[in-house]
């Protein structure tokens, strides 16, 4: 069968080989661009989690956020959970971005945490805010702290009036 139009002609083989060809090239972007993706979540700092029955006395979870309702105790352990997505080794390691309020002139300090097979710390980077005032810390590990699947989490100490508003953290 030939289509025929004014200037050209163009068979039915012709346009099931340029459909074909179309979705080959289609897909092959799509594979390759996945390949090189990078995972990205967004968690409330209300998943974040005391450590200790006194700290989780003082830790109030509300509003998508983590608030230490204290007016004079610091939360040490405020531990805030990571899922790993991306188990393979990467050239580049996950990068946290973890937003945080003080409501008083203290300082918080937040820490990202590759974790070995018996528990311990493998590699940690830690940010601090000081003062009032709400800010965005930037921790990043270095790719060789995830390789062999380590775990990682983020971690916190609160002083009184502080929050985890909450925290992206991007794997590559």
């Amino acid at each position: 069968m030939t289509i025929h139009s004014n200037r050209n002609s163009v068979t039915r083989t012709q346009i099931n080989a340029i459909a074909t060809l179309g979705v080959t090239l289609m897909s092959t972007i799509v594979f390759s661009a996945s390949a090189y993706a990078s995972e990205q979540h967004t968690y409330p700092g209300s998943i974040c989690d005391a450590t200790s029955s006194v700290g989780a006395a003082l830790l109030d979870k509300y509003a998508g956020r983590a608030l230490n309702t204290s007016s004079s105790q610091t939360i040490n352990y405020v531990v805030c959970p990571i899922v790993r997505d991306v188990l393979n080794s990467s050239t580049i390691g996950p990068k946290a971005y973890i937003r945080v309020k003080n409501t008083k002139n203290v300082t918080t300090t937040c820490w990202l945490e590759s974790i070995n097979s018996d528990g311990g710390y493998f590699d940690y980077q830690a940010k601090s805010l000081s003062g009032a005032g709400t800010s965005t810390l930037v921790i990043q590990l270095a790719a060789s702290s995830t390789q062999s699947g380590r775990p990682y989490q983020l971690e916190c100490s609160l002083p009184s009036g502080s929050s985890v508003l909450q925290y992206n953290v991007v794997e590559n």
